[in-house]
């Protein structure tokens, strides 16, 4: 270092190695000698910098999006989370095995990401490789499976599936908490089948019947017998119990929020029982009765005498007000928004009622109304009329379309309003009907049988119906399920329970 202390001692050997452990500018004196000890110098300047790191190998990793697909799929991956103490992620070179079969698919590339698809199915292991500037490697794996493409969904209004009884199936399908559909037929059987269409159960009943099953928020299901009362049955298709009244029952019980259910008699009588068969109270109507109750979202139910008087009962049987719309009435009435009553009577008119039993509006077609109301998410209410022309009432009473199906006898399936606004509804002739919620016809599926069952839909949006051959149906759609609206089908949910 030039510091005035010799390094070395005297020596012939002319050549000798030092290290400097501090990084700077040393000046190095040489001093030579002969025998007769005459001495001379020489100088020379190193610099000495700091020795360089050690290289290290860079770590690999990556992500593939989407994680799982199908032979369509476009694979993207994305190597921007390798990393490399000394270059960092610029200074990387990325290539890649799709399969892991030992060939690379792509060269070393400065680009981190690359998109794959795979054209068979099958599980596959995807390898990376990354290398610094020093030529240190490393290697990442991740596996991803890969399904072949699925085939395109049925177009809306084909068949999945039909289920055979011995008997026309008049009845409007009901359908359960866990998906059962359940249905009578004429042949005199309460079936229930599940979503695949397939048998779970059958019960006999003591007579035929068209009236149409309803389903508790318990899960029982509950059906009037016209000569032996109200029967209940578990889910499991074992009967629970029978209410004998002391009259005909020609129509659907209504079943509230609390359990209890409510029906009414030809002798003209509202009964309310609870989930165990037993009486609550009656009450004696204007006259005889032979539609089903409805019940408000408050709980009092409103019944529609065979004479015409709408009649508004409280939940502990008390009636709160008669009110004449006029004519006989044979159509159950739908509870809209605001609890409006929308009632048919003479028998062509449809009424609008407010929750204190006074008509806002009647609409007059020009033919008989024999269906109930179905109504959509705008409040349009839908009814079918004589002859097979639907018509589509705005809910200040003005007609906004009619469609003329051209049918040559009565339709007596209420419409099925879907997610997606589009109307369901059966014919005499055997027909689905789905329209838009414009009017314009969408398309049409064909039974072998008049139709008089209503059709609902489920979650999935399947569209369940029976007809006069003896067959449930269950037909795709283009909607979800049922349209989020206050009364959206027959009976007013999937269950047919009557209620807002």
């Amino acid at each position: 270092e030039s510091d005035g202390t010799w390094d070395t001692d005297w020596s012939a050997e002319k050549t000798v190695s030092h290290t400097y452990v501090t990084a700077g500018s040393y000046t190095i004196t040489l001093e030579v000698t002969d025998t007769s000890g005459l001495t001379d110098t020489a100088t020379k300047v190193v610099t000495v910098s700091e020795a360089p790191v050690p290289n290290t190998a860079p770590t690999a990793a990556f992500t593939v999006t989407p994680g799982s697909g199908d032979t369509e799929t476009v694979f993207v991956l994305d190597a921007s989370g390798s990393s490399d103490a000394e270059d960092g992620l610029a200074g990387l070179q990325v290539r890649w095995d799709f399969e892991s079969d030992g060939t690379w698919d792509t060269g070393w590339s400065a680009e981190k990401t690359v998109s794959h698809t795979y054209v068979t199915a099958g599980s596959y292991t995807i390898t990376l490789e990354v290398t610094d500037t020093g030529g240190l490697t490393d290697t990442a794996t991740k596996v991803v499976t890969v399904s072949e493409v699925p085939p395109p969904p049925d177009p809306a209004g084909s068949l999945l599936w039909k289920f055979a009884t011995g008997g026309a199936i008049k009845s409007s399908p009901a359908i359960g908490p866990d998906g059962t559909i359940y249905f009578s037929s004429m042949d005199g059987y309460l079936y229930a089948v599940d979503p695949e269409g397939v048998l779970k159960w059958q019960f006999e009943m003591p007579s035929n019947t068209e009236t149409s099953p309803v389903i508790g928020a318990d899960g029982n299901i509950y059906m009037s017998v016209r000569n032996s009362g109200l029967l209940a049955l578990n889910p499991s298709g074992s009967g629970l119990w029978q209410y004998e009244a002391k009259s005909i029952i020609d129509a659907m019980p209504a079943i509230s929020y609390d359990g209890t259910i409510y029906f009414v008699t030809n002798n003209g009588f509202l009964y309310a029982i609870n989930s165990n068969g037993e009486l609550e109270w009656n009450v004696k109507l204007a006259s005889a009765a032979k539609i089903s109750p409805s019940l408000r979202s408050d709980g009092e139910i409103i019944i529609i005498s065979g004479n015409g008087t709408l009649t508004i009962v409280d939940t502990a049987g008390s009636i709160q007000s008669e009110t004449s719309i006029g004519g006989a009435v044979h159509i159950s009435p739908a509870i809209g928004d605001g609890n409006r009553v929308y009632a048919i009577s003479n028998p062509g008119d449809l009424n609008a009622i407010d929750s204190n039993g006074v008509t806002l509006w009647t609409y007059s077609a020009d033919r008989v109304i024999v269906s109930s109301p179905s109504i959509g998410e705008d409040g349009t209410v839908y009814v079918e009329s004589d002859g097979g022309v639907l018509l589509a009432i705005s809910e200040n009473g003005v007609l906004n379309w009619s469609y003329p199906f051209q049918l040559s006898a009565a339709v007596n399936s209420t419409p099925a309003i879907g997610s997606d606004g589009t109307i369901h509804v059966g014919s005499p002739e055997g027909a689905i009907y789905a329209l838009q919620s414009d009017g314009a016809l969408y398309w049409t599926f064909m039974t072998g049988g008049s139709i008089n069952s209503s059709p609902t839909l489920g979650s999935g949006g399947t569209l369940y119906v029976g007809s006069d051959d003896g067959y449930l149906y269950a037909i795709t759609s283009s909607s979800s399920g049922l349209a989020n609206s206050a009364w959206p089908k027959f009976r007013g949910d999937t269950r047919n329970s009557g209620k807002k």
